[in-house]
């Protein structure tokens, strides 16, 4: 504890000076508090980390376009904080690892100089390997009018799996988009691993969400339906995800007291679990 509270003034008088500068904590009861984790992402903290091994390959993931920033092609920089000379595959892997904690930027894209209300979602799906089609692009399936959600909530004795949401929008469980061909229970597996990095397995569903509305971009009908499953980890042991991308920030256990006291995206679905 009292290491913690010299942690958060420290990065906090020097976020300006750290703005392009991956910063990692690497300690356990830290990781493992959700509010910890907030507070120190609200200070510049780009990952906050149980594990050696993921902090290990973040750091050698930066290392890999640091080094490489002499190549011709190294001509962009990032509009956020400024680390220039990074290729596009460079700057597309930079910009989740170090930013994912960040607000939504909205400006111009510094690939293809295109207006954009969301720079982070902009620079996925239409650059880097999802502009070649080697990635999913999220946000080119805009035109099905149907669209849906699954959620995992994934418990494990008296605690709740949640992940530290893109953009700084707080915590919420495991969730996401089901793609193309992919079930509702097949996507809440996938998101698990991808936003928490952890395989489970589905025992339920705990309700169903129907949202009818429009698309914010397109002002066209739409209708969402988000299924929410209750599920439990095929291995209580395997290690939670603390690496930072374009999923997640990393995931953490929480109480369900804790749950009601933290920054959440959404509170909708506090009442069916309490």
């Amino acid at each position: 504890n009292e290491t913690y509270s010299q942690m958060v003034p420290f990065f906090s008088e020097r976020r300006r000076d750290l703005s392009n500068t991956f910063v990692c904590v690497l300690d356990t009861q830290v990781s493992d508090n959700a509010r910890r984790r907030l507070e120190l992402a609200d200070v510049g903290v780009n990952m906050v980390s149980s594990s050696v091994e993921q902090s290990e390959k973040c750091v050698r993931q930066v290392l890999s376009y640091l080094l490489n920033r002499h190549r011709p092609v190294s001509t962009l920089s990032c509009p956020e904080c400024g680390l220039n000379r990074l290729g596009e595959d460079d700057l597309w892997h930079h910009f989740p690892l170090y930013h994912v904690i960040n607000s939504n930027m909205s400006g111009r894209c510094p690939i293809c100089k295109s207006k954009e209300k969301n720079i982070a979602v902009h620079l996925h799906d239409y650059h880097g390997p999802a502009g070649r089609g080697e990635a999913v692009a999220d946000s080119l399936v805009s035109d099905i009018h149907f669209h849906g959600f699954a959620y995992s909530i994934v418990r494990r004795r008296d605690k709740y799996l949640v992940v530290q949401e893109f953009m700084g929008q707080g915590y919420w469980y495991p969730a996401g988009r089901v793609d193309r061909h992919e079930t509702f229970q097949q996507a809440a597996v996938r998101e698990a691993r991808e936003e928490a990095g952890v395989d489970i397995e589905l025992t339920g569903i705990l309700t169903i969400h129907h949202y009818p509305g429009y698309s914010h971009h397109k002002q066209k009908p739409r209708m969402e339906v988000g299924v929410y499953f209750v599920a439990r980890m095929l291995d209580e042991n395997q290690p939670i995800k603390t690496t930072p991308d374009y999923e997640s920030a990393g995931a953490c256990w929480v109480t369900l007291d804790e749950l009601c006291q933290l920054r959440l995206r959404n509170v909708d679905i506090l009442p069916h679990i309490r």
